[in-house]
């Protein structure tokens, strides 16, 4: 089955923001720009989910260290302090810095 990318439609959608269970500041921001984004864009902002348990049936964009994120493997040593992945798994998306701040970026 060929993966759906499409975020929004008419300010709906499937998809939820997934951080870690104890999100810092940057998580929390990072989450905010990102509904910011999506409202001005697509008007609509997507549910905010903290840690928990995650299925690969639902579709999330992963912010951080959270469940998805931890089940793909990434070499940050080469991206640098502030560098950052933006990386599909099936239907969801991986936005992970090897900083705080370059998961800021990632955003």
């Amino acid at each position: 089955m060929t993966p759906n990318y499409l975020i929004t439609k008419n300010g709906e959608s499937e998809y939820k923001i997934l951080l870690p269970d104890s999100p810092s500041q940057a998580h929390l921001f990072a989450a905010s720009e990102l509904n910011s984004i999506l409202e001005k864009g697509f008007g609509g902002t997507l549910d905010i989910v903290y840690g928990g348990t995650v299925t690969s049936a639902e579709k999330w964009i992963s912010i951080g260290e959270t469940p998805i994120a931890d089940s793909v493997s990434v070499s940050f040593e080469e991206l640098g302090s502030d560098g950052y992945v933006i990386k599909s798994v099936g239907d969801s998306y991986i936005l992970k810095g090897y900083t705080e701040r370059g998961t800021i970026f990632a955003v």
